[in-house]
């Protein structure tokens, strides 16, 4: 949701604005919420990576995403759109490889 509103943050309608506000709450809501992580949980760090290649239709460019997981726990994920243009879908998978690896690390 962030990411598709920041695409609106130079020339934002009342919907936007409505949609942040909301966004807002919603944050304030889950701030006491955290990481659940029982004894004996097995704490394995998974990474899952996608790329949507040429996607935008508008400038050409790939939107990468990353979802990092400790054990059951969601603790980093980032979706945006590349700095320039893949030449293919398997450029496209590797850039959004190796934002999740630099991330991890």
């Amino acid at each position: 949701m962030v990411n598709r509103l920041s695409q609106f943050m130079h020339a934002p309608s009342e919907l936007h604005w409505q949609a942040v506000k909301w966004l807002l709450r919603y944050l304030k809501g889950i701030v006491c919420h955290g990481l659940f992580l029982r004894e004996g949980q097995l704490l394995s760090l998974r990474v899952y990576t996608d790329s949507d290649w040429g996607g935008s239709a508008t400038a050409g460019r790939s939107t990468i995403a990353f979802l990092a997981f400790l054990g059951a726990n969601l603790i980093s994920w980032k979706s945006s759109r590349q700095k320039s243009i893949s030449r293919s879908s398997t450029e496209a998978e590797y850039q959004a490889l190796a934002n999740a690896a630099a991330e991890v690390l």
